[in-house]
């Protein structure tokens, strides 16, 4: 989702104080750097090379790819290496001011094929390289499907079976989880809506769960959470929450869950700044103790 510039400015003050330099509260942060110009709105991401590297998207419409430094199992650097349009099925760059290029959920396969969801005209394409996107079967219209209240949490099962949830609720509560299955997306849950969060991103952890991203949207700033959800129960679901941080970490929106060397779950996260110079942009990871809950 991207914020009204003057939603904007005023959460900037408490969002970019607290994001760098606020220590503890489970989790490590860092800001991105950049070797091929001006990036932003990074909306979505997965963590590839056992944590040495990651690939995002903007709602600008395109997809970038970095590395990831660390020390001591700390995020010490991230910075960006390369950048790409994405593109239509017939290999035109997207554009975001058309309403076409506003790239939110991104989900990726072992082998490297990427799912992107995108908000405005609804819709998921597929990229097997960044030539051509793949468009998926059309999602359902559903009521509350605003310019800006899209499909924004997007992940991909075990099963290479993708699953969104989209960031309105149709109805108030609950909102339908839908899964893509044998050319068609289906409801395999209804997930149960508490105070003014609202999903942002999404991933599946080595336990088979769906982990949950969340944003609410303050007069002084965010706050975020995940929840574990257990998609096999069906019916509604609440899900558990595995990490609620006091403070805020900026406009987070994408999340990644994967396996250390150590065999430790981190969940990495990437906050959108919506291109304005004030607000922060960048990596959160927490890594989660044996009960599943953030470190």
């Amino acid at each position: 989702m991207r914020l009204r510039p003057a939603v904007a400015l005023i959460l900037w003050a408490l969002a970019a104080c607290s994001f760098v330099v606020t220590p503890g509260f489970g989790a490590t942060s860092t800001a991105i750097d950049s070797k091929v110009g001006r990036i932003g709105g990074l909306s979505g991401i997965e963590v590839t090379d056992g944590g040495a590297g990651f690939v995002a998207i903007s709602d600008a419409g395109y997809v970038v790819r970095g590395t990831i430094t660390r020390s001591g199992g700390r995020l010490t650097g991230a910075v960006v290496t390369e950048l790409m349009p994405l593109r239509d099925k017939n290999g035109k760059a997207l554009d975001r001011g058309k309403g076409r290029g506003d790239a939110e959920g991104l989900a990726m396969e072992p082998s490297g094929r990427l799912h992107v969801s995108f908000e405005g005209m609804n819709r998921v394409l597929a990229y097997d390289s960044g030539d051509k996107g793949l468009l998926h079967p059309p999602l359902p219209k559903v009521p509350g499907l605003g310019s800006n209240a899209g499909f924004e949490a997007l992940a991909v099962d075990d099963q290479r079976r993708l699953v969104t949830v989209q960031e309105e609720s149709p109805d108030g509560d609950p909102t339908p989880i839908l899964r893509l299955e044998r050319g068609r997306w289906r409801e395999v849950a209804a997930l149960v809506r508490s105070g003014d969060f609202r999903p942002t991103g999404a991933d599946f952890g080595p336990d088979g769960a769906l982990y949950l991203l969340e944003r609410e949207v303050r007069t002084l700033g965010f706050r975020s959470r995940i929840r574990r959800i257990d998609l096999s129960e069906g019916g509604t679901v609440e899900g558990t929450v595995v990490w609620a941080p006091p403070i805020s970490w900026g406009n987070l929106e994408g999340l990644s869950v994967w396996t250390d060397e150590e065999g430790q779950t981190r969940m990495t996260m990437v906050a959108d700044d919506n291109f304005l110079s004030i607000l922060p942009g960048g990596l959160v990871e927490i890594v989660l103790d044996n009960s599943g809950r953030g470190l």
